[in-house]
């Protein structure tokens, strides 16, 4: 994740084995899936700092010339979408 205040990298990850990574409000456990049904990646993170807070979901899947995003927490979808350039 690059942002203007701090690039985060996480590295060598494994589909379907949780990890502990930092990210900009305080550690978290992720966790990626593959959905091979949907055809979907599925990406989960919970705050290791708040054991109450509620997951945080994002899910990347194609649909024709795009790579979408949509993010999901607590009810609130947010979707992006990426086309390559060419």
């Amino acid at each position: 994740m690059l942002t203007s205040l701090r690039n985060i990298e996480w590295k060598n990850l494994s589909l379907g084995k949780e990890f502990i990574g930092p990210r900009l409000d305080g550690l978290v456990k992720v966790l990626f899936e593959y959905d091979s049904e949907k055809d979907e990646l599925i990406e989960r993170h919970r705050l290791l700092d708040n054991i109450d807070a509620k997951p945080d979901f994002l899910k990347y899947y194609r649909v024709g010339d795009y790579l979408v995003m949509q993010l999901e927490y607590d009810g609130v979808v947010a979707v992006r979408l990426f086309k390559k350039s060419v």
